[in-house]
């Protein structure tokens, strides 16, 4: 009896052993959520020329961030004056994004329907908040703007176990 326990217990062992080392080695990879998103967001922008002009934006923003964390991407963002003339006369920009998830440089072009001209702008953008200038043939137009564009999320970093073969 001692013998067929013993015969029987070997032969799972070799069955689990070899089991065990069909499956392969087990290795540690990392893996990144994926952060590539569009956000549309409003905020209220306050641009500084010959008087304050307070205007409505309406932006949506197209980001790719990789796996340090840097960010690349669009946007496009339209400003609507905030006068009591009925006017509709906006600015309208499109601008490419670069940076962190931080901070983000842009740059870009548009037009300017009240002062009927194109416009260059460079800015810094950051958590729900936005500055810079805008610049035409008319001169030159810093600005400040809040939103609820909270900026590109970090990426999550994930461990999982796989089995080479």
């Amino acid at each position: 009896m001692r013998k067929l326990f013993g015969i029987i217990a070997f032969g799972l062992i070799s069955i689990i052993s070899t089991a065990s080392f069909a499956s392969g080695i087990a290795v540690p990879v990392t893996t990144y959520s994926n952060n590539d998103e569009t956000v549309a967001s409003i905020g209220l922008r306050l641009e500084f020329g010959d008087v304050v002009k307070p205007s409505v934006v309406v932006t949506v923003r197209r980001t790719e961030t990789d796996k340090n964390n840097d960010v690349s991407g669009a946007l496009a963002d339209i400003a609507i004056p905030l006068n009591t003339d009925g006017s509709f006369k906006p600015t309208f920009r499109i601008m490419g994004i670069f940076g962190d998830t931080n901070a983000q440089g842009t740059a870009g072009a548009g037009f300017d329907f009240a002062k009927k001209l194109p416009i260059l702008s460079l800015g810094i953008r950051g958590r729900n908040v936005d500055g810079g200038v805008n610049i035409s043939a008319d001169g030159i137009s810093p600005f400040i703007a809040g939103s609820t564009d909270g900026g590109p999320a970090k990426r999550k970093e994930k461990t999982i176990i796989t089995f080479i073969p």
